[in-house]
């Protein structure tokens, strides 16, 4: 992340399945950082058509944790 200029773009994948099972992601312990958190804004494209799940907040992302 060093060598951004202007915008970054960051993604996550929180939740999915592997072998049957749900698995969970944990955020990178760099976006901790206040400085960070702050200027994070989670915009979000439903890519699967038949997901029925719901696009979140950062907010709401960061109590689902």
């Amino acid at each position: 992340t060093t060598r951004a200029k202007r915008r970054l773009f960051l993604s996550l994948h929180h939740e999915g399945y592997r072998g049957g099972i749900t698995t969970y992601n944990r955020l990178s312990r760099f976006l901790q950082e206040p400085s960070v958190l702050n200027r994070l804004d989670l915009e979000g494209l439903e890519v699967d058509s038949f997901s029925s799940d719901s696009l979140y907040t950062k907010d709401e992302l960061l109590e689902r944790l």
